[in-house]
């Protein structure tokens, strides 16, 4: 899932905390991935005309307070929060080591 805004909601702790608690009536485990719609909009008066990282910051006390677990049923979910390898290249990066 993701794109919880469509660009006609406010960017606010508010919004995303109500997406949360109708996704907490599922009596199966929610996965959510946040999409584009969460934060790149959020500078505009329509949007509430917040900083986009604050509601990035929003959604990630909210939807991902306890890394690892689903929303709705807490069940234990393989996520980049805890299967992290720090020996890997960080995104955009890539290895400059060369194959001979």
């Amino acid at each position: 899932m993701g794109d919880i805004h469509s660009g006609k909601q406010t960017c606010s702790y508010g919004y995303d905390q109500s997406i949360h608690d109708l996704w907490t009536a599922f009596k199966c485990p929610v996965v959510y991935t946040p999409g584009h719609n969460e934060w790149t909009g959020c500078h505009q008066s329509k949007e509430g005309g917040v900083d986009p990282l604050d509601n990035l910051g929003y959604g990630r006390n909210i939807f991902f307070a306890t890394p690892g677990n689903t929303i709705a049923v807490d069940k234990a979910a393989l996520s980049q929060a805890t299967s992290y390898d720090a020996s890997y290249p960080a995104p955009g990066l890539r290895d400059t080591r060369v194959s001979r």
